[in-house]
């Protein structure tokens, strides 16, 4: 069944499904390989109600790990809220005698036992802050959106339904969503296992593969999901009488600080080259132009940026430009290994550089990639993040400096 175009998304595969002895990869379609009529029914089913209170767990495995990383579960209690302007929805999340909640108007964070409470105004903190803090992994989007899987049917290019499996004692319809490929993403796939007898989802499985070497999985599973019809139903939380509740220090500090201004000298660069060699900036001096990159190998938008630093070193190297890519993340023996993996799948044609933490602050390095570029040991250019538009314009400043078609 031909939908639409690719999502983005970046999970998809490489595991056999617990408990069924069956892989996914190779699984015999059904005959009926349409997913669209038990989708259709699940969404139905999702819309019918105000919110859903269930329990959670999350595991992922990251590109660049070569083990699944476990998340601690969370008892969750989640309403929709489309006229909420910062998450589309109120949640209380809870985990090891710690309670996590966002009302709309505050944001907190408590834990009874140990008698100690966060809160402030939900303006205060922000959304950035709010969202990374409360969990998403645990609140899909099918949970809380009025309308539900809306996203996946539009990206996918495919949606199967396959064999029918058991999970947690349930039998399951198993729904799968194949998304575009690229030359970065070359293999993309969401699983979505439905109870049969209440057609609501249980299971949610991605996978991703990067240039065919490296594999990204998430699995979410939800148990003993039960809806909630009333739609006046509000997030409550009883806090410890007395307890005066201290703000989120955290949220007060800037997580993104502003990049060093074009003209200030660089800072000394510390570290060694991955073959263990160290980095010596003296012997750069006959460079005009240093591209420094810095960069860690599970961030996505920093791959991105890798073919197009490979390809300003390729053209414009001889003309006197160098360019480094900087690491204080991938610095274990296991790291250094994935990199040098990656190195002529990206055409990394340039030295990588294992830095301190310390020469990352004082770059004020807080996003990935942040790229600065330097002239005669002082800075001339400074970003940070991914961008195709921006990366021309580093491009021009590259070739004006270097008086290329002059």
């Amino acid at each position: 069944m031909k939908i639409v175009k690719h999502a983005g998304c970046l999970l998809v595969l490489l595991l056999m499904v617990a408990g069924t002895g069956v892989v996914l990869y190779g699984q015999v379609d059904t005959a009926d390989k349409s997913g669209m009529p038990v989708l259709l029914k699940c969404i139905d089913r999702l819309r019918g109600f105000a919110g859903f209170e269930y329990d959670a767990s999350f595991k992922m495995k990251f590109f660049d790990n070569a083990d699944t990383t476990d998340f601690y579960s969370r008892h969750c209690r989640v309403l929709k809220k489309q006229e909420d302007t910062i998450l589309k929805y109120h949640a209380l999340l809870s985990y090891g005698g710690t309670d996590i909640g966002y009302t709309g108007e505050q944001f907190f964070m408590s834990n009874k036992k140990e008698n100690w409470l966060k809160r402030e105004p939900a303006a205060v903190v922000g959304r950035s802050f709010i969202r990374n803090n409360i969990g998403l992994n645990f609140v899909p989007n099918f949970i809380y959106s009025t309308d539900p899987l809306n996203s996946w049917i539009k990206a996918a290019i495919d949606i199967i339904k396959l064999e029918d499996s058991r999970i947690a004692g349930k039998n399951c319809y198993v729904i799968k969503f194949i998304f575009k490929a690229d030359e970065d993403i070359t293999r993309s796939e969401r699983y979505l296992y439905i109870d049969k007898q209440t057609f609501l989802p249980v299971r949610m499985q991605g996978y991703a593969e990067y240039k065919g070497i490296q594999q990204e999985y998430q699995e979410l599973v939800i148990k003993n999901l039960v809806g909630i019809r009333d739609k006046k139903a509000t997030i409550r939380y009883n806090f410890t009488p007395g307890l005066e509740p201290e703000p989120f220090d955290a949220a007060r500090k800037k997580t993104e600080q502003p990049l060093l201004n074009t003209g200030t000298e660089v800072p000394r660069i510390t570290g060694r080259y991955i073959d263990n060699k160290p980095f010596q900036p003296g012997e750069l001096s006959d460079k005009k132009l240093i591209l420094l990159d810095f960069w860690y190998l599970a961030c996505s938008p920093c791959l991105k940026a890798i073919p197009e630093l490979a390809d300003l070193q390729k053209e414009y190297s001889s003309k006197g430009l160098q360019v480094l890519g900087l690491n204080s993340t991938d610095t274990s023996a296991n790291k250094i290994a994935e990199i040098k993996k990656f190195m002529p799948v990206l055409n990394m044609n340039y030295p990588v550089v294992l830095v301190s933490k310390e020469t990352e602050q004082a770059f004020r390095v807080t996003v990935w990639p942040t790229v600065y570029l330097v002239e005669n040991g002082k800075i001339i250019y400074a970003g940070k993040g991914y961008d195709e538009i921006e990366f021309k314009n580093l491009r021009s400043i590259i070739e004006q400096r270097l008086s290329i078609g002059r």
